[in-house]
């Protein structure tokens, strides 16, 4: 089967696009008695990936997509940046929260590569449907305009504001007239499993792309391509 060329391509949001603060969270940890430093947060997001990979990829294999994934990876994040850093027991559940509090901060997603910018204006100028699909709070257009990236998207998707995650089951609001809106589609839904579906570059980050594949649902099937933590470590 010939599959159609690529005309939409979607990027998540943190840790390909936007990018966290980590020498001022690791300098903040520092202030509190535990030298930590940006390496520790790359071994905790390592950690993170592995451990979600290994829960989530069998039930995805067997046809079951938890509705809420994110917790499973944080947890495990949060647990190896403690270890990483010889946290005590005392006092991990404190310095647990008071990070997670600051990955909640969307001012610590600011972090941009100069060269981002420049490589999105290449795929506008080659014509390419530009998006992203954040699980995200109801603040991520807001911090891609600070950081003068919104401009560059044709749609900017924020779960909190759609009301679904990425991995959310396929019996996702198809009608929601805010996505239609967004997608500035219409017409009748096109099945799932007729929507060819690029993967790239990194599975593990949001490896279910429910989402994804019924992005262009009103229209006619087109092939998909994801970048999603496009960092390699």
């Amino acid at each position: 089967m010939t599959l159609p060329p690529v005309r939409a391509i979607f990027f998540d949001a943190g840790n390909t696009l936007l990018y966290p603060r980590t020498d001022e969270l690791a300098r903040d940890l520092t202030e509190q008695g535990y030298s930590a430093d940006a390496e520790d947060f790359y071994a905790a997001e390592r950690g993170g990936k592995q451990k979600l990979d290994e829960w989530l990829w069998p039930q995805i294999r067997a046809g079951q997509v938890p509705r809420q994934v994110d917790g499973y990876y944080w947890n495990e994040y949060l647990r190896v940046l403690m270890e990483r850093i010889g946290a005590a027991e005392e006092h991990r559940l404190r310095l647990m929260r008071h990070v997670g509090e600051r990955f909640r901060d969307i001012q610590t997603w600011s972090r941009v590569y100069p060269e981002t910018a420049p490589f999105l204006d290449s795929l506008r100028v080659q014509g390419y449907y530009l998006g992203v699909i954040s699980n995200s709070v109801g603040t991520i257009e807001e911090q891609l305009r600070r950081v003068d990236l919104a401009r560059r998207f044709d749609t900017i998707l924020d779960s909190a504001i759609v009301g679904v995650e990425k991995r959310d089951t396929l019996s996702f609001r198809f009608r929601d007239p805010y996505l239609r809106a967004k997608l500035g589609v219409a017409g009748s839904p096109v099945r799932h499993d007729r929507l060819p579906l690029t993967l790239s570059p990194d599975r593990s980050s949001h490896g279910a792309l429910l989402l994804v594949l019924l992005l262009l649902l009103f229209g006619a099937p087109v092939q998909l391509c994801w970048f999603a933590a496009a960092r390699k470590f």
